[in-house]
């Protein structure tokens, strides 16, 4: 098997943009756009809900859409039954601008550089449509077994 847990050929763009639903990913627009053998694309709308006054992208929407594409891209490479994966660190370098009026979507891909038991490492590119590099993310993941969630989920009970 690939780096995928489930066949590739299971992974639809389709089922994976179904997950978004009622997701912060859906209310800024953000979609999956490709899976290949060893990374996940998206793209994310420019747009009243994802810029800055100045009428640029903001920088916590570039964070919000590289930990997307970084923690379900986490979560295929687990047992899902088993294991979950969040985000715990991102780190964002911002090195272009994102404008609404020029550029509509940034693009992004992220790709595993690291994989233990417990904890993963993805790198997140964000491009321009032009194919420019305006930003770079590095996600920290950790992985925990369902049955530490039910624990939490009963102390908030």
């Amino acid at each position: 098997m690939g780096l995928w847990h489930v066949p590739l050929e299971q992974l639809t763009v389709e089922n994976l943009n179904r997950l978004l639903k009622g997701t912060i990913a859906e209310f800024l627009g953000i979609e999956f756009t490709e899976v290949g053998s060893d990374y996940l694309k998206g793209k994310m709308p420019v747009w009243e809900r994802t810029r800055q006054p100045l009428r640029l992208l903001h920088g916590g929407a570039h964070t919000v859409f590289a930990e997307t594409l970084a923690t379900y891209a986490a979560n295929l490479v687990i047992d899902y039954r088993e294991w979950y994966a969040l985000a715990f660190q991102t780190q964002t370098h911002i090195l272009r601008s994102a404008e609404e009026e020029e550029h509509g979507w940034v693009e992004g891909v992220t790709r595993l550089v690291y994989r233990g038991r417990r904890h993963q490492l993805w790198q997140v590119w964000t491009y321009l449509p032009s194919g420019e590099l305006c930003a770079t993310t590095l996600v920290s993941i950790i992985v925990r077994p369902h049955d530490s969630l039910s624990r939490r989920q009963k102390t908030f009970e």
